[in-house]
């Protein structure tokens, strides 16, 4: 008898219909478990009580067995179940690459099985009261006492870090931007920044190969000009004080750089992940990334699978995920400022996110030299704009502590024209 008749009748026995949330639909297979599953939701959904087995038996003609095990089990059995059959799609493309010592495909389809056994095994069925998730809330107050309200993994941007008060665990922060604003440079100085602080850090581009990506990192951390050393335009002093930063870092693992490409998956990400174990990941470019389910799409098609698995992979690895992504052709047309509606290609990359930041040309007075950090999305309304310096000769990506306009102090938010230092709100 099969296990998912037996994990309805032990829910009807022990009258829980509070489990029947926790069942993945897709997890029961075609036929009367998907019957009786449907009839069950609809009765409790019309009537909220639970039908007797003897109604199934009358209504559908499904006899319920008998169910001595406890409800985790057969929830769990019913999961194994689906990951088997799901895994097993994949067999006959990992035999004949065997066969034929084909080391990419054997690569590519293990990767695919295992993206499968992630996101379809035992799931995360982490039910709470309401007294043990506000116990979750005061055990966090306890462990960040004394850090000043930043709680997560900062940028270095003072303004910005006491607006998000870091970067949290299962956030997505997306930044968004047109093409050649410094969506790279923003992303490679965080993740900089992110490993002086001593996080472990995965960096992903689908843009630049890797030497491109070692390249910028040297400017970042020495303020050499890129373009100075792209050319080779390098006093002794300076190769030499390069060359000391290069070695001092030699055999560090605690930032790796992985240059995908335009068609990875996202499931090599996944890999890399569950390998290297890192605090926080980055993205540069993830509309450029590949689903795992194969097949012709469109883009829009395809960048909302991508959305869609990378905000199951982002709660399932429980870190921040910090990526960049474009605005449409539309936004700075005709007045048309960029918004979370000119996104481009998946309406699925604002809803995914916990935090969208717009990269625009700057306060200054040469817009050139400096961004604006606009908040467009925030997971606590966060709200606001934070200039930042985009200078390269000497290379400054520091937060703007004067206004360049006038050249004098900062004092008082832009937004609401509170003091910077004003907590007052809170109190």
């Amino acid at each position: 008898m099969s296990d998912g008749l037996k994990l309805l009748a032990s829910i009807l026995t022990i009258d829980s219909p509070g489990v029947l949330a926790r069942i993945a639909p897709e997890s029961l297979l075609p036929g009367n478990e998907q019957t009786a599953y449907d009839f069950i939701r609809n009765h409790h959904r019309q009537y909220r009580e639970l039908p007797q087995p003897s109604l199934l038996r009358d209504e559908l003609s499904i006899t319920l067995p008998r169910s001595p095990e406890s409800i985790e089990f057969y929830l769990n059995a019913v999961d194994d179940r689906y990951t088997f059959n799901q895994v097993r799609t994949h067999y006959e493309s990992l035999r004949a690459s065997m066969q034929t010592a084909d080391v990419a495909a054997i690569s590519d389809t293990v990767r695919q099985m295992h993206a499968v056994t992630a996101s379809t095994g035992r799931r995360n069925r982490d039910v709470s009261n309401i007294g043990d998730a506000m116990g979750l809330v005061l055990a966090r107050i306890e462990d960040t006492r004394g850090l000043g309200g930043i709680t997560g993994i900062e940028t270095g941007w003072p303004r910005y870090d006491a607006i998000t008060g870091g970067y949290q665990d299962a956030d997505i922060i997306t930044f968004v931007a047109r093409p050649a604003v410094g969506k790279t440079y923003v992303l490679l100085v965080q993740a900089w920044r992110a490993y002086l602080s001593g996080k472990n850090v995965l960096y992903v581009t689908t843009e630049m190969n890797t030497e491109q990506s070692g390249r910028r990192l040297i400017s970042i951390g020495t303020g050499v000009d890129p373009t100075r050393l792209k050319m080779n335009m390098l006093s002794t002093h300076v190769e030499r004080r390069i060359r000391s930063f290069v070695t001092d870092l030699q055999g560090i693992d605690r930032f790796r750089i992985f240059s995908v490409g335009m068609k990875s998956r996202l499931a090599d990400t996944e890999a890399l992940i569950a390998e290297f174990q890192p605090d926080i990941v980055y993205i540069d470019g993830v509309y450029l990334l590949q689903p795992s389910a194969k097949g012709a799409m469109k883009r829009v098609e395809r960048v909302g699978e991508v959305f869609d698995e990378l905000k199951a992979l982002n709660l399932s690895v429980n870190i921040p995920f910090v990526v960049s992504t474009q605005f449409n052709r539309q936004s700075g047309k005709n007045g048309v400022e960029g918004s979370l509606e000119t996104i481009g290609f998946s309406d699925a990359i604002g809803t995914h996110s916990s935090v969208v930041v717009a990269i625009k040309h700057g306060p200054t007075e040469n817009p050139m030299a400096s961004r604006d950090l606009e908040f467009m999305k925030g997971r606590d309304g966060e709200s606001g704009a934070i200039g930042i310096n985009f200078k390269f000769a000497p290379l400054n990506f520091d937060e703007l502590e004067l206004d360049e306009r006038t050249g004098a102090p900062v004092t008082s938010d832009p937004t609401t024209g509170d003091p910077l230092d004003s907590t007052d709100w809170m109190v």
